[in-house]
């Protein structure tokens, strides 16, 4: 479970307010002072919007803008306001009309690429992060929000060179260390993550989102004991997260203590039904239950508990079409209740989903091959031979036994 993080700035005194997709600040220094009167009411509407009562918010912001037209941090907080409620165009002319005002206000200009990525412009969005940054080369949220702009292009190299430029403009800017973590993870370089995670519980100890990133990061070393502590930190933390809970059980899972991962993601279900994650890993629980009582010659309850993991995984699918876990476990599902023709059918929808799925690939060939199909066998099974990292070593050496030389 991947996240985006960001950091919050203050008007009246510290206060935290999650506004849709990126850090925004709410403002009330400017370049041409407005009327005492207009200040007042800019401070007052900023105060309702950190008590998310946006309406309230906008008369103030727009009485702020009646007395005094030109007051561009109060046509900013007015855009703030009006992005909070997903009315983007009147967003989008509020903010325009900041930085025309003012065309060094480095806030208005990351106000405004944060409309752009929010609207999938991210183009307009990295023009308008660049202009904050050259109005103001110090501006971490800027570098930070360019960072996370370039990341959604698939331009690794270039966001981490932002995301460092925000943590050296401010060392204590959680969100960037955070996001450097995840993606360092992506990479494969631990190491480096978990600096940036611990980093990030250093600067703020009681977001839970750091400490479930360090759990991630554990559980990938295969460090199952800090994972879990790390978790049940998070958990401390906020006790109705249901991403913790549904970490956990993940945790118990791999643990096949299979009482405890089930508690743990029924606690995660009731506070997020609509969380596919948590039902992949419910079906999951259930496969794993059921190829144990396989194992121990009870069929019957076996076909029952892969009944059981066959409906979580649709319902997987259902709530996620591109989740290719769980299409590959469905697949794997109907090979335990020996509906291979389902099975072949949706190894097939797990490759189009994930091309370079090489279990999918792999356990395809062998279907194929069980089916009598020998010429789809190979095909498949050559090709996860040439793609496969060597992660696959095993698999390898029985496909090549199977099918012997691919030429």
């Amino acid at each position: 479970m991947k996240k985006t993080f960001f950091s919050y700035q203050t008007i009246l005194g510290c206060f935290l307010f999650i506004f849709l997709l990126f850090y925004s600040p709410l403002q009330a220094k400017f370049v041409v002072r407005p009327l005492d009167r207009a200040v007042f009411h800019n401070n007052q509407g900023a105060f309702y919007l950190t008590q998310q009562q946006v309406d309230k918010a906008i008369f103030e912001f727009k009485t702020a803008l009646e007395i005094s037209p030109e007051y561009s941090e109060a046509w900013n907080n007015l855009g703030l306001a009006y992005k909070f409620k997903r009315d983007y165009p009147k967003a989008l002319d509020a903010f325009t009309q900041a930085v025309k005002i003012d065309n060094k206000y480095a806030g208005g200009w990351t106000s405004l690429g944060t409309l752009y990525h929010a609207m999938g412009n991210d183009n307009k969005a990295i023009d308008c992060f660049k202009k904050a940054i050259g109005a103001n080369k110090k501006y971490a949220d800027a570098y930070y929000n360019l960072g996370i702009s370039y990341k959604t292009q698939g331009r690794l190299k270039d966001a981490i060179q932002n995301l460092r430029n925000a943590t050296e403009a401010n060392p204590n800017h959680y969100s960037a260390s955070l996001e450097l973590g995840f993606i360092y993870m992506s990479q494969g370089q631990l190491e480096d993550a978990l600096i940036r995670f611990k980093v990030s519980t250093e600067i703020n100890p009681n977001n839970p989102d750091a400490w479930l990133a360090l759990a991630e990061l554990y559980q990938k070393q295969g460090n199952v004991a800090k994972a879990q502590e790390a978790t049940n930190r998070a958990i401390s933390l906020q006790p109705q997260n249901a991403d913790a809970h549904l970490t956990l059980g993940a945790h118990y899972l791999q643990d096949k203590n299979f009482s405890l991962a089930e508690e743990e993601l029924q606690k995660a279900l009731t506070m997020a039904p609509s969380n596919p994650d948590i039902y992949y890993n419910i079906a999951l629980l259930n496969f794993q239950k059921g190829d144990q009582a396989r194992a121990q010659g009870d069929s019957t309850t076996a076909t029952a508990l892969y009944q059981k993991a066959l409906n979580g995984f649709q319902k997987t699918v259902e709530l996620d079409s591109r989740h290719a876990d769980a299409a590959y476990n469905l697949a794997l599902t109907y090979v335990r209740l020996g509906n291979k023709s389902q099975a072949k059918d949706w190894f097939k929808k797990t490759l189009h989903i994930k091309p370079n799925h090489y279990l999918a690939l792999y356990t395809l060939g062998l279907l194929e091959g069980e089916m009598g199909n020998l010429a789809e066998s190979k095909k498949n099974l050559c090709q996860f031979i040439r793609e496969a990292p060597e992660d696959f070593k095993s698999e390898k050496k029985k496909a090549t036994e199977l099918i012997g030389n691919c030429r």
